[in-house]
């Protein structure tokens, strides 16, 4: 029983070198094998890639898929897939970009006025506020000036 336990940690002891990529390969759901990983590193590294290339297009792709909330899904790529021979490791993974307006700035025909109001008095940009954030905090400012007016 201890020659199998010692077989165990010899087969699963990976260099640091790949003990560090893989920690900063970003986590999927289902399967993605740190052994078929490993093999497809070496291999990478066999036919002329170097650690720091690897390691770099990981921090590439995790970001990429922190960006396009993949992390923690079956949509991230297996390991062995990445390090593989169409060396995925090597692309760019370029971070969407988003046309769309942020929510707060998309007003109802109805609000244009308020809208127009909270610009032309001076309130202050609602930043990362929703909308519906922004037009309640316009509303209790409004209303405290009228009542200050008339005070």
């Amino acid at each position: 029983m201890v020659q199998n336990e010692i077989f165990k940690q010899a087969r699963n002891d990976y260099p640091a070198d790949f003990e560090a990529i893989w920690e900063a390969y970003p986590k999927r759901a289902g399967g993605n094998s740190k052994r078929k990983a490993w093999r497809a590193y070496h291999s990478a590294l066999r036919r002329g890639a170097s650690q720091q290339e690897i390691y770099e297009g990981v921090l590439r792709y995790a970001k990429y898929c922190e960006a396009t909330n993949k992390i923690q899904t079956e949509f991230v790529m297996m390991a062995a897939t990445f390090f593989g021979p169409d060396h995925h490791f090597e692309e760019e993974w370029e971070l969407p970009v988003s046309n769309k307006k942020p929510e707060w700035a998309v007003l109802p025909a109805e609000d244009e006025k308020l809208w127009a109001f909270a610009k032309e008095h001076g309130f202050s940009n609602p930043h990362d506020m929703t909308y519906f954030q922004y037009r309640r905090k316009l509303q209790g400012e409004i209303e405290e000036r009228l009542e200050a007016r008339h005070a």
